[in-house]
């Protein structure tokens, strides 16, 4: 006979359950001369509970045993998975420190950050604001944080994990690390900003996809008066947004289409307002149209943002 007797929330419970039951509930009875099994299965989200024997008669009161036993293992089972499901990822050890910059050393006033996976350490040199993005995988422009302190005060990141992370690991790991560090709580929302769309001209792409390898390092830039030079090598177009965002007065949306890597130069003067992309102008605007095949073209768009609710400077290791 089978007899349905839950419906557990969590489908993950279904194999565990079954067997576990299947070793506690098989049971032989040579007194009575037969031998007694009971199980569950589940079909969808619906957990079945077995009685069979075979040989002789199991009896009204093995059948409630049997029946009670396994709710009780369901019961005890199925928050226990739940709850290490449910569990945010987290590093087994962890340093957050002050941290000046060199002498003579700039950044921008919150800049975004990137976080350096070696093995099972991951590192980080940045502000508060930095550090948001990179647990979230925003730009600095998707971040509404309010205290001063968190745009300037620069932090040093060590923290080991169990085993080597990927990216999305680190991340969630970093997002953890941040809520029990600087007490971070956020919330995400939409917003509508100014920004300028990056497309492929109609005159179509000049980027050469790469054929070097992807870990080769860009080629520092050169100046010469106003004038800088970019030499990149085997870069995305996300690497090219942020060199891009960096010289203009608005945040950069790719929307070229364009995948994979590239090797492109990009010549422009810097410190140029001018955005009439006249054909002798050499702002970034026009080196890019001209140089690589792509436009910014200003327009609103609706971008996710991360909104900090609540910070508080990082505690003391």
């Amino acid at each position: 006979m089978a007899v349905r007797i839950l419906k557990p929330s969590n489908p993950s419970t279904h194999a565990a359950i079954r067997e576990l039951t299947m070793i506690y509930f098989r049971q032989p009875d040579p007194r009575r001369g037969f031998s007694r099994r009971a199980w569950v299965g589940g079909s969808g989200n619906r957990l079945v509970f077995d009685v069979r024997q075979s040989r002789g008669r199991a009896g009204a009161p093995w059948i409630r045993g049997a029946a009670v036993a396994a709710a009780v293992l369901i019961s005890t089972i199925e928050p226990n998975l739940a709850a290490a499901q449910a569990a945010p990822l987290r590093f087994e050890v962890a340093s957050i420190r002050p941290w000046q910059l060199p002498p003579r050393t700039y950044v921008l006033a919150g800049g975004a950050t990137s976080f350096v996976i070696q093995g099972n350490t991951v590192s980080a040199q940045s502000s508060l604001l930095g550090l948001i993005c990179a647990a979230y995988n925003v730009k600095p422009f998707q971040v509404s944080v309010e205290p001063g302190w968190a745009k300037v005060d620069l932090y040093e990141l060590t923290a080991k994990s169990a085993g080597v992370p990927s990216v999305d690991q680190a991340r969630q790991m970093l997002q953890a690390l941040l809520a029990d560090r600087f007490s971070l709580q956020i919330h995400r929302d939409t917003k509508e900003v100014p920004v300028y769309n990056l497309v492929v001209t109609q005159e179509g792409s000049k980027l050469t996809p790469t054929s070097v390898d992807p870990t080769s390092p860009p080629t520092p830039a050169t100046f010469a008066g106003s004038l800088v030079r970019f030499n990149y090598v085997s870069r995305t177009l996300a690497d090219l947004t942020d060199l891009l965002a960096s010289h203009v007065d608005r945040p950069i949306l790719d929307k070229t289409g364009l995948s994979g890597r590239y090797d492109f130069t990009l010549e422009f003067e810097r410190n140029n307002p001018d955005t009439t992309r006249l054909p002798g102008d050499t702002s970034v605007f026009n080196a890019a149209r001209k140089q690589l095949g792509l436009a910014l073209v200003a327009a609103k768009e609706p971008v996710p943002i991360v909104v900090v609710d609540h910070a508080e400077k990082a505690s003391e290791n």
